[in-house]
């Protein structure tokens, strides 16, 4: 772990958010230097989820997914019942992700192909 500075405002004045992250006050040494993992999604799943009665369970859902490892993206609407994800299938299944959803409190059923 690195040293905390003497004077931590300084960071504020740098406007590099790489400097307020990689300052020992927040993160240990070479945690700000290691990109995140970017999933690259070959694959989308549409499933219909029941059980939702807000915008914060559609929320919910949608971190949970997004949390998820393999998942780039998931967006997850109410009103629609729908969460729409792009994953590497590589890495999750489809029944994996429903599982999440399942896991979270909801149901969750691949959206019928349309004709």
């Amino acid at each position: 772990m690195r040293t905390i500075p003497r004077n931590p405002l300084h960071l504020l004045r740098d406007a590099s958010l790489g400097a307020l992250l990689s300052a020992s006050i927040l993160l240990p040494a070479g945690a700000a230097s290691t990109p995140p993992s970017r999933v690259e999604p070959n694959g989308t799943l549409r499933l219909r989820v029941t059980g939702m009665h807000c915008d914060g369970c559609a929320r919910g859902i949608a971190s949970e997914l997004r949390r998820t490892p393999g998942v780039a993206s998931a967006e997850v609407t109410l009103t629609n019942a729908l969460a729409v994800i792009q994953y590497d299938t590589n890495k999750i299944s489809g029944d994996r992700l429903s599982r999440v959803i399942r896991d979270a409190g909801y149901q969750a059923k691949p959206e019928p192909a349309k004709p």
